[in-house]
C-alpha cells in the first residue's frame, strides 16, 4: 500500500514534466514562426506632407549665405533620393468646395517617382453641398443628393496607394452615413493601405473602428507632431523614430518637419534617419499592407481569457517554485545556488510569456486593431496574491489579528502609491519619466540595442536574488521576495505588448536578466556587509 502511495506522486510528477516539455516545444515552435513572420519584409515607408513641405520651403529666405535657397521641387527630389517614397496630398479648396487633387501636384509626384497618400485632416476631404463637384463619378450622384456628405475619391486612383487620417480629422460620427462605406469600398477596390497612426488620443478611436473594417490592409504608422518636437533633442527624436520601427512594428513613418529647424536641417535629419534605418537592415520602400501575412485565428475571446489567466498565474507559479526550493534544510546558501533557484523562477516566467505570445499571435494584435485587455490588472494581482503564497497560515492569522498602527497605514499608502506609479508607467506614453531617466534610457538603447526595463534589472531581479540568498532571515527574505515579484510580473508584462516583435521582447528580457544578476550580486554583498556590521555591534541582535 505504501509503495502505491509513493508511486502516485512519482507518476504525477512524470506527467507534469512530460506535459510541460510538450507545451514548451509547442510554444517554442509558435514563437519561432512568429519571429520569422515579423522579420519578413523589413520595409519602411517614409511619407512627407506636401503642403507642410511647401510652406516650410517658402518660409526660407531668398538667399542662404551667398547661395539661393532650394526650390520646392528640388527639395522634394532630394527627399526622394534620400528614401522618401510617398507624399501626403490634400484636396484643393476652390470656392469653399473640395476640387480634388491639383493636376500640378499629380504630375510633379509622378515625375519624382512618389506615390500619393490621401491625407484626411480637418479639411476633409468631403463634399458638403448638395451638388456634384468634379471629379466625383456620376454613378455616385445619389450619395450627394439631399445634402448628404460624400467623400471625394478622384482624380487619379492609380496613384493613391494609401490613406492616412490625422488626429485632427473630422468627427466621423458627425459625417453622414455614406462616408465610411465609400472609403471602405474605395480602399478595397484599389487595394490601398490604411495607414493607422499609433498612440493617438481617444478621439482617434473612430479611425481605429473604421480600420477594423479593412484588417488586411492596415499598416501601423508613427508620427511626431510639431508640438512634441519643440521639447525634444535631435537624439531623442532619432531614438523615438527608430524605436517605433524596431520595437513597435511601425511600417510607415509620417514625417512632420521640425518648425524650429531650417529646411536644410530637416533634410539632414531625414538623411540621418534613412541611414540609421538602412544600417538596421530596413529597406525604404512603400509600406506593405498585411494582405499576405494577415492571420486571425478562431476563438479569440477564449484565447484572450486564457492569456490573461496565464499572465496572472505564471509569476505566481515562478514564485511557488522558488519558495519550494527554499524549503530545504537551513544550511547557508551559496550565491551560485541562489542564482540557480532564481533562474528557474525566471525561466518559468519567460515560458509563460512565450506561451502568452503564442496564444495571441494574430496579425490584428500586431497592427493595433485589437489589444490585449486587462494588462493593468495583470500587473497588480500577482503581487497582491504573492503575500498569501509566501506566508504560512499562522503568519497570515497573526498578520490579520495584529493591531493597525500609523506606520502600518503609512506603509500601505507607500505600497499603493508604488503600485499606482508602476501601472501608470507601464504604457508607452508615461508622464512620470524624468530627464535623467530618459537620458539613461537612450544610452542603454544605444549600447544594448534595446532597453531593458528598469523595474526588472534595478529592483525586481536583485531583490528576488537577495530574498533567496538570505532565506534564513525570514522577515528579510519574505520582504525581498514579495517586492521582487515586480521582476517576474514585468517579464510577463513585456510579452503582453503584442505589437512589439517577439525577438525584441526576448532580447529585452535577456538584458534585464543578466543585468539583474550582476546588480543582485552587488546587493547581496552590500546586505552581507551591513549584517556583519550589525552583528559586530550587537551580537544578540540578529
Amino acid at each position: 500500500m505504501k509503495m502505491r502511495l509513493r508511486e502516485k506522486p512519482v507518476r504525477t510528477k512524470k506527467f507534469l514534466v512530460a506535459g510541460l516539455s510538450a507545451w514548451t516545444l509547442i510554444a517554442g515552435y509558435a514563437a519561432l514562426r512568429k519571429i520569422q513572420a515579423q522579420n519578413f519584409g523589413k520595409t519602411v515607408e517614409i511619407c512627407i506632407p506636401w503642403n507642410e513641405t511647401r510652406e516650410m520651403v517658402d518660409r526660407e529666405p531668398q538667399l542662404i549665405g551667398n547661395s539661393p535657397r532650394t526650390t520646392f521641387l528640388n527639395f522634394l527630389e532630394r527627399c526622394s533620393i534620400i528614401g522618401a517614397r510617398s507624399a501626403a496630398l490634400q484636396e484643393e479648396i476652390v470656392g469653399g468646395k473640395n476640387a480634388g487633387f491639383s493636376s500640378a501636384q499629380v504630375s510633379s509626384l509622378k515625375s519624382l517617382g512618389f506615390s500619393a497618400v490621401y491625407l484626411v485632416d480637418e479639411n476633409g476631404p468631403f463634399i458638403k453641398t448638395p451638388q456634384i463637384w468634379p471629379p466625383l463619378p456620376e454613378e455616385s450622384a445619389e450619395h450627394v443628393m439631399g445634402g448628404t456628405t460624400k467623400i471625394n475619391l478622384g482624380p487619379d486612383p492609380e496613384m493613391v496607394k494609401s490613406w492616412v487620417f490625422m488626429p485632427d480629422s473630422p468627427d466621423l460620427a458627425a459625417v453622414k452615413l455614406h462616408f465610411n462605406d465609400d472609403i471602405v469600398e474605395a480602399a478595397e477596390t484599389s487595394g490601398a493601405s490604411f495607414i493607422l497612426l499609433e498612440n493617438q488620443p481617444k478621439t482617434y478611436e473612430q479611425v481605429r473602428i473604421l480600420a477594423r473594417r479593412l484588417p488586411k490592409q492596415v499598416v501601423r504608422a508613427h508620427t511626431i507632431t510639431a508640438a512634441e518636437m519643440k521639447g525634444m533633442s535631435r537624439e531623442m527624436m532619432m531614438s523615438r523614430w527608430m524605436r517605433a520601427v524596431r520595437e513597435r512594428s511601425c511600417k510607415c513613418l509620417y514625417i512632420h518637419w521640425n518648425p524650429v529647424w531650417s529646411a536644410e536641417d530637416n533634410l539632414t535629419f531625414l538623411r540621418d534617419l534613412a541611414k540609421r534605418l538602412k544600417s538596421d537592415g530596413f529597406s525604404l520602400e512603400l509600406s506593405q499592407n498585411t494582405l499576405s501575412s494577415y492571420v486571425e485565428y478562431p476563438l479569440k475571446k477564449v484565447r484572450m481569457a486564457l492569456a490573461w489567466i496565464l499572465s496572472v498565474l505564471a509569476p505566481l507559479a515562478a514564485l511557488a517554485v522558488i519558495k519550494k526550493s527554499l524549503s530545504a534544510p537551513e544550511e547557508p546558501l551559496r550565491f551560485r545556488k541562489a542564482l540557480k533557484i532564481w533562474g528557474m523562477g525566471a525561466a518559468i516566467a519567460v515560458l509563460g510569456g512565450i506561451s502568452l505570445s503564442a496564444l495571441l499571435s494574430d496579425s490584428v494584435f500586431v497592427n493595433g486593431l485589437d489589444i490585449f485587455r486587462g494588462v493593468k490588472a495583470s500587473l497588480v494581482l500577482p503581487i497582491a496574491f504573492a503575500g498569501p503564497l509566501l506566508l504560512s497560515v499562522s503568519q497570515m492569522e497573526d498578520f490579520l489579528n495584529r493591531k493597525i498602527t500609523v506606520m502600518d497605514l503609512l506603509a500601505v499608502l507607500i505600497v499603493a502609491a508604488g503600485l499606482a506609479l508602476m501601472v501608470e508607467r507601464s504604457g508607452n506614453l508615461s508622464s512620470h519619466v524624468s530627464a535623467v531617466e530618459l537620458g539613461l534610457r537612450e544610452k542603454l538603447e544605444a549600447i544594448l540595442g534595446t532597453r531593458p526595463r528598469f523595474k526588472e534589472f534595478l529592483f525586481g531581479h536583485p531583490l528576488l536574488i537577495a530574498g533567496i540568498y538570505f532565506k534564513r532571515n525570514k522577515p528579510l527574505s519574505a520582504a525581498c521576495l514579495w517586492a521582487g515579484m515586480i521582476g517576474l510580473v514585468s517579464i510577463l508584462n513585456s510579452f503582453c505588448h503584442l505589437h512589439c516583435p517577439l525577438s525584441v521582447t526576448l532580447l529585452r528580457t535577456f538584458h534585464g536578466l543578466w543585468l539583474g544578476a550582476v546588480i543582485g550580486a552587488g546587493l547581496v554583498k552590500l546586505v552581507n556587509f551591513w549584517l556583519e556590521r550589525q552583528r559586530a555591534a550587537s551580537p544578540l541582535a540578529l
